[in-house]
């Protein structure tokens, strides 16, 4: 009887509490909010920004927008797998654009970033700020491009400055 006791403890009580624990934490982690991290270094030297999704890295670069989507062939069952990951690049690139736009971080978030790659510290970074957007400012003659999200969806929207 104590066996059946315990059985169904484990069973109706505990299972459904951890499966419950479990719903709770990936809800709170799939609305974290979508935001940019400033390139100090970290990244290729292209990227000015850049944001992850659950689907696509987004490079935030002086030529355009580059969504960088890795996927395997293999199967996701077998980790000790050395075989390479395949990338599907999509560019935005904005032709006719100044060759050299500004870009500067849009509603700086409190949240900082940190990268410790090898055992190096001088490859270390440290202490980077993120924000909710991008802007490019002056991408084209008065108008400015603000690169942002909504959820974990990247939106753009060209903001035209009259005269």
């Amino acid at each position: 009887m104590k066996k059946f006791t315990l059985m169904f403890i484990i069973g109706f009580v505990l299972v459904p509490l951890i499966l419950l624990a479990k719903s709770i934490t990936d809800t709170g982690y799939g609305r974290i909010p979508l935001y940019f991290i400033a390139n100090k270094g970290q990244v290729n030297p292209q990227a000015q920004f850049y944001a992850k999704t659950a689907k696509y890295t987004l490079w935030i670069t002086g030529k355009g927008l580059i969504f960088d989507s890795p996927h395997s062939p293999y199967s996701p069952y077998s980790p000790h797998s050395t075989k390479p990951y395949l990338r599907d690049v999509s560019r935005l690139i904005f032709l006719n654009a100044d060759k050299d736009p500004l870009m500067v971080p849009v509603d700086i978030t409190g949240h900082r970033v940190n990268y410790f790659k090898g055992r190096d510290p001088s490859k270390w970074r440290t202490g980077i700020s993120t924000s909710r957007a991008v802007m490019y400012k002056n991408l084209y003659k008065r108008i400015d491009l603000k690169v942002y999200g909504i959820e974990k969806q990247v939106e753009y929207d060209f903001i035209i400055k009259p005269g």
